[in-house]
This record gives structure tokens, sequence and C-alpha cells, in this order.
């Protein structure tokens, strides 16, 4: 005799776990290419320091109102925010402002775009 159990999925739940893996990821990606950029500037450890503390506060807010409507504008945002941080660090770290502005922005945008292309690619994104 078979015994036959009903199977509980909790389906509900998958858009947090969503959010905080590819938020996680994108936090990473985003904060270490900051990190990185003005490392590569010759900047000092304060400034390292002070630039990937900004970025992770960046980062948090963003990731703050990311269950709300204001998506596109948070993300608009965020990259003008993550530019003006590139571009201060670079300052700082005597290097061309306006290729850490470019690196910035790239590498943020493109982690933007991979994560929203896999929440289309999932079904979990319009």
């Amino acid at each position: 005799m078979t015994v036959r159990r009903k199977e509980r999925h909790r389906l509900q739940y998958i858009g947090w776990l969503r959010a905080a893996v590819l938020g996680a990821n994108d936090g990473i990606v985003s904060t270490s290419s900051l990190v990185l950029g003005v490392a590569a500037s010759g900047a000092t450890h304060g400034s390292i320091l002070i630039a990937g503390i900004a970025g992770l506060v960046a980062g948090a807010m963003s990731m703050a109102v990311s269950g709300t409507k204001l998506i596109p504008f948070v993300s608009g945002a965020s990259l003008v925010f993550l530019a003006c941080l590139g571009g201060l660090a670079a300052r700082i770290g005597s290097a061309n402002v306006a290729t850490g502005i470019m690196r910035i922005t790239f590498w943020s945008a493109l982690a933007m775009g991979v994560t929203a292309a896999i929440g289309v690619l999932i079904g979990t994104a319009a």
C-alpha cells in the first residue's frame, strides 16, 4: 500500500530569498569594484575605507526602498551617486576623474542589468 503525502511548498517566501541573493551579489560587486577602483588609484587606506563605507551606505539605501514602486528612480539615483563617489575617489587618489566615473558607472550598471536579467529569466521581475 502506497502512502500519499501532501507536499507543502513555500513559494510565497521566494521573493525575499531572491532579493537577498541578488542583492548580496549586487552589493558585493558594486562595493568591491568601488574599493578596487579607489585602491588602484593609489589612494591612502583612509580614502579606500571611506569610499567602501560610502558604497555600502548607498547600497543599503537602495535596498531599503527596493520593495517599493520607486525601483527605476532608485536605480538611477544609485548610479548617479556611485558615479559621484567614483569621481571623488579618483580625485582623492590623484587619478583621472573621468576614468573613475566611467569605470564605476559601467560596472554598477552591469551589475544592475545582470540582476534584472536574472529576475526576468526566472520570472520574478517584470
